[in-house]
């Protein structure tokens, strides 16, 4: 599961910073509609019945271009900070501010300043919930060897080959491939020996994307993502 977990990170924090900002909106999206419809169940359940829910919904969404015009979906992954949170704070006010307009111009939709106030705030916790979550889950990725490429060491000479810094520092090392039937199962420095006829098929299980071989204390990398 770990193994499963670090792979995904892997994935997540490598793409492009473009596509990280749109994960963070539609995280703050979900985030928002939890946080309206919670707050719809606490004081105005009837509303449910009416068309015109579809509409508070279409309208809450206008914190996208406000937190795009403050930068709050930047505020991610690495830093979060008071200064971060206080700009989180001001963008929900300006959208509280924003709704209180709307909504007192809409006398139908039964809206009140207390509801205005309550998902606003609800909205706050969760938005900053979601960020420390991205920020654990970034500084989990940076000190994990989940950064470094997963790689078996392929090699034949057992009795001269050493572990060295070079492999430790560059790749998360899973364990090592051998031809000899002999050395199958063992361990070296705690890693396993594996078959190399399940090469492949160890490379799916343990999501391995390079392998090395190893000859006279020279490295190639023969095979990179698999």
């Amino acid at each position: 599961m770990k193994i499963m977990i670090n792979n995904y990170l892997n994935k997540i924090f490598l793409i492009n910073r473009f596509y990280k900002e749109f994960i963070v909106s539609l995280i703050d999206t979900t985030s928002c509609y939890f946080s309206l419809t919670l707050t719809l169940l606490l004081l105005n359940p009837e509303l449910f019945s009416n068309i015109k829910i579809i509409n508070v919904y279409l309208i809450s969404t206008l914190f996208l271009p406000i937190f795009f015009f403050l930068k709050v979906n930047q505020i991610i992954f690495r830093f979060i900070s008071f200064v971060s949170i206080l700009r989180i704070n001001f963008a929900v006010f300006v959208y509280l501010v924003t709704l209180l307009i709307i909504f007192n111009d809409l006398d139908t939709y039964n809206i009140n300043f207390l509801f205005v106030i309550l998902h606003s705030l609800i909205f706050t916790l969760l938005i900053v919930i979601s960020r420390i979550f991205i920020k654990t889950a970034y500084e989990y990725y940076s000190n994990s060897d989940s950064n470094k490429q997963r790689a078996l060491i392929y090699f034949n000479d057992i009795e001269n080959f050493s572990l060295n810094n070079y492999y430790l520092n560059n790749y998360n090392i899973v364990g090592f491939v051998n031809e000899s039937k002999q050395n199958w199962g063992k361990k070296i420095n705690n890693y396993d020996i594996y078959s190399s006829e399940d090469i492949y098929s160890i490379c799916k299980n343990k999501f391995i994307n390079t392998i090395l071989i190893v000859n006279s204390n020279d490295v190639i990398i023969i095979r990179d993502h698999l």
